[in-house]
This record gives structure tokens, sequence and C-alpha cells, in this order.
């Protein structure tokens, strides 16, 4: 009988360890499998991530969490820029599409978000609400502005009296036209309320809204352009000056306009008149008494003296206080002695000055306020 064959030496054969060469043939191979099946997943419209939270349906980025905290980013993207153009007049607003005006503390969050994505440490200018014409709606926030313009011979408009000659002679009295409006934030015994409502009653202010007013909110340039061109409706004998930051279809362009042929306001030498700009105590009774043709006291100096702060007063704006104070014009809230010419003007403070203007004027009766300077 035959003995069958060892198979020992078979077994080890196919027990053989790959070379190093099969590894990387096996290696390559696999890897353009991979390839091509990614390559064909994509090509079709695949979607690897779907429903992993990082991208909406759409493919648009999404902030993972629950379906109602979940923020598309792409919708912070879409809100538009605030207008440069766009202003609030001492009343509501003046741009409709204004987006910072609708958005309230959540939208305001959200808008802050976006323009981190789209300019990473750079900030938006903010709005300051005006005085003068009521306007559509919307109202941006109004935070406060303390920077103040520099002296005269930099940038401060210079107001020259002996060119402005206004006929105050032929204005009517302001008679009141309806009924003052009802400010919450202004409260009966707030000591600028009778000049407020005075003037919301002979419509040369309104408010933010309905029943807001902000008193003690500064006021820019192109604000007081606004309340000027309402209190004072007369044609100025000064040439209008085209400035090169004020488009036609801004908003104050006709206040301001009128502002400077009365020749309340004044631009900058550079052509400019910079509407934003808030408008310091100083200026603000610069401008009000140059326009009421004053002229300038020869005891100046004297006459500012009863301030505390006298040494404060821009040089350019001695003879302009005390013409200021000898016409009753200025309104000292809460010291009498002090007149601070370099703090931004509240909305409060510019209604008082410009009711003490038109009782210059004598076109309207004498509140007797206890903040009023008597000469």
């Amino acid at each position: 009988m035959s003995q069958i064959p060892s198979d020992s030496g078979t077994d080890n054969d196919r027990r053989r360890s790959l070379t190093y060469d099969e590894l990387i043939a096996l290696f390559v191979a696999f890897l353009t499998l991979g390839s091509v099946l990614f390559w064909g997943l994509t090509r079709s419209g695949v979607n690897l991530f779907d429903n992993v939270g990082l991208f909406d349906a759409d493919g648009s980025l999404a902030i993972v969490g629950d379906g109602e905290s979940q923020l598309d980013l792409s919708e912070e993207l879409a809100i538009s820029e605030l207008d440069a153009n766009d202003e609030i007049g001492f009343g509501t607003a003046e741009a409709i599409g204004a987006t910072d005006g609708f958005l309230g503390d959540v939208g305001r969050s959200v808008q802050q978000a976006t323009d981190q994505i789209a300019s990473p440490g750079t900030s938006r200018s903010a709005n300051v609400p005006a005085i003068g014409t009521t306007t559509p709606s919307g109202l941006p926030e109004l935070p406060k502005q303390t920077a103040q313009p520099a002296t005269p011979s930099e940038e401060t408009p210079a107001e020259d009296a002996d060119n402005i000659q206004p006929n105050l002679e032929a204005l009517p009295p302001l008679e009141a036209s309806r009924e003052a409006l009802q400010f919450q934030d202004v409260p009966a015994d707030y000591w600028a309320k009778p000049y407020i409502d005075a003037l919301s009653e002979r419509l040369v202010i309104s408010g933010l809204t309905e029943d807001t007013f902000a008193p003690e909110e500064p006021v820019t340039r192109a604000q007081l352009a606004s309340a000027i061109a309402e209190a004072f409706p007369l044609d100025g004998t000064k040439a209008e000056i085209s400035f090169s930051d004020i488009n036609a279809d801004y908003w104050a362009t006709q206040a301001i306009n009128k502002a400077v042929k009365l020749g309340f306001m004044s631009g900058f030498p550079d052509q400019t008149f910079q509407p934003a700009l808030p408008v310091p105590r100083a200026q603000a009774l610069t401008a009000l008494v140059t326009g009421l043709n004053s002229g300038v006291p020869e005891n100046s100096e004297a006459i500012v003296e009863r301030y505390s702060d006298a040494s404060e007063i821009p040089s350019w704006a001695v003879g302009k206080m005390a013409a200021a104070t000898q016409s009753e014009i200025v309104v000292n809230y809460p010291n009498l002695t002090l007149l601070n010419p370099n703090q931004p003007a509240t909305r409060a403070e510019v209604a008082a000055m410009i009711y003490q203007t038109l009782v210059a004027q004598g076109r309207i009766d004498q509140i007797d306020g206890e903040y009023v300077v008597r000469p």
C-alpha cells in the first residue's frame, strides 16, 4: 500500500507573510478606490454633512444649537448697513430703510455680530437724535458723544454777524397750532418742560416717538439746523453754500441751506458742514445770537466773568457769549454760574435756547424760567 504524501510544506507556503512591495501595492489600490468613490459621491450632489448640525439644508453655515436658538449667519450678513445720510430729527427717524432704527436690543446684537464678521476691528458710527421736522419712523440707539471740535483756526465754523441782516421786524408772532405732545420722559417737574411744551405746540419740535423726547441726548449740527429752519421762517440774505459732505437727497439739506442763508450757521474752511458733529453749548449759543444779529458788547470779558468757568470759553466765543447773556438766551441748568461752553448741548437745552431766542425777537411770551441767565 502506498503512503499518502505529507502536505506540511504546502501549509507553510500558504502562511507566508506579505512582502513590502505587496503592502505598498495594496495601499495604493485602496487609496485609488477611495478617491474614485469620494469623487463620484461629490459629483452626484450627495451631501455627506446632512443632518450633522453644521449646515442647513441649503448648504448655508448655521450655528449649532436647538431649533429655536439656531441663527443662520447668511441672514445676518443680509442685514443692510445704515446709510451715512440717514439722520434722526428732533422728531422720528428720517430714513425708513435704516436697519439700526428698527432692530431693538436683540437686533442690535445681531447687527454687532454682523459688523464683526464683515470687518473685524472696525466700529459703526452712531447717529445722534436731532431737532426739527417730524420724520418717518425708526429710531437708532442714541449714544452719548462727548468729543469736542477743535479751535476755530482748525475747524470751528466762523460766524460773521457783519454780513447777516435778517429782517427781524417782519417776523410775526409764533402762535400755538396744536396741543403739546405728552412725553413720558419729560415729567411735569422737569426743568425744561415749559420750553419743550411751548415749542411742541408750535410745531418747532417733536419727539423721537409719540411719547419719547430724550431731553438729555446731545444735538448734532444737522439737527440744530433743522430746529432753526422750523423756528425762524425767514428768507435770508446770505448766499447758499454747497458743502462737499451734504448730498442733495440728505434729509436735512434744505434745513441746512436755510440756516446758512439766515446766518445762524456756516460751514468749515474745507467746505464741509460736518452734520453729525455734536454741537457744544458755546457753538449753539453763537449760532443763535449770530442769527439775532446781536452786536458784541464792548465789555464782553467783564460780562462773562459772572460764569465760574469763564476761563473755559474759547477766545473766539467770548464776545458772542457776552451778547447771548445780554439777550437772555443763555440757559444754565442746574447751576446759573456754570456755562459749560465746551459741553455738548442737549435737546432740552437747545429747546430752551431757541425759545429764549424767540422771546428776544418778540415773537413769543417770556417764560419765568429760573435757569435763564439775566443781565
